[in-house]
């Protein structure tokens, strides 16, 4: 693994580190659905690059990410209860605390359910890109040219409408807007403020 992607693998579990220390002490705990679905793939992107660069191997009884998010919590003394009115929200779970040690045993827990089915993910991550050439490679043209051929042939996506409405303005022969003007930055004249020629008359 070159440097840029090991630096990228440390960042990403620096940031994954501390949302979940600060998940975990609101109350939030990993699931199936909302915010624990939210909480599960941050440990699992987090696991996957502690692996990536050789800090966790796939076989092992304890996890790099969990000793880091109990540590994040312990730096931040985030288990300590604040002074500040307790906010709740409907997936947390009561008591809302947990201790460093319940920290890091549950990320651990996920992390050990996660490192077996990882193997099999990149390799099957891997045979798509094999079959799929240019699949890596996205450009505008055939973005937009496959998005009006599949709204054309009256297959459009529920979870995209968007795409009907820019396919409805390409078929009215619509000109796309000019926004390069405020994109635009002009570097104001210092020199001839109101507020450097304040007092002069």
């Amino acid at each position: 693994m070159d440097r840029w992607h090991r630096d990228t693998a440390y960042r990403l579990m620096v940031d994954h580190s501390r949302a979940l220390a600060h998940a975990l002490s609101d109350g939030l705990v990993p699931g199936r659905q909302g915010l624990g679905l939210k909480l599960r793939q941050l440990i699992h992107r987090a696991a996957r690059a502690s692996v990536l660069t050789g800090l966790d191997p796939l076989k092992q009884s304890c996890s790099v990410l969990g000793g880091l998010v109990a540590e994040v919590a312990r730096t931040n003394q985030l288990a300590v209860p604040s002074a500040m009115p307790l906010l709740q929200g409907p997936s947390a779970r009561f008591p809302s605390r947990l201790s460093y040690e319940e920290m890091e045993a549950l990320v651990t827990k996920e992390v050990l359910a996660f490192l077996p089915r990882l193997e099999g993910l990149e390799e099957a991550f891997n045979r798509c890109l094999d079959e799929n050439p240019e699949a890596t490679r996205l450009s505008r043209n055939p973005t937009s040219s496959s998005s009006t051929s599949s709204l054309s042939s009256g297959k459009t996506s529920r979870s995209d409408p968007s795409a009907a409405m820019v396919y409805q303005l390409q078929r009215a022969n619509c000109v796309p807007t000019d926004d390069s003007d405020k994109y635009r930055c002009h570097r104001v004249n210092t020199s001839t403020d109101s507020a450097s020629s304040y007092g002069e008359s």
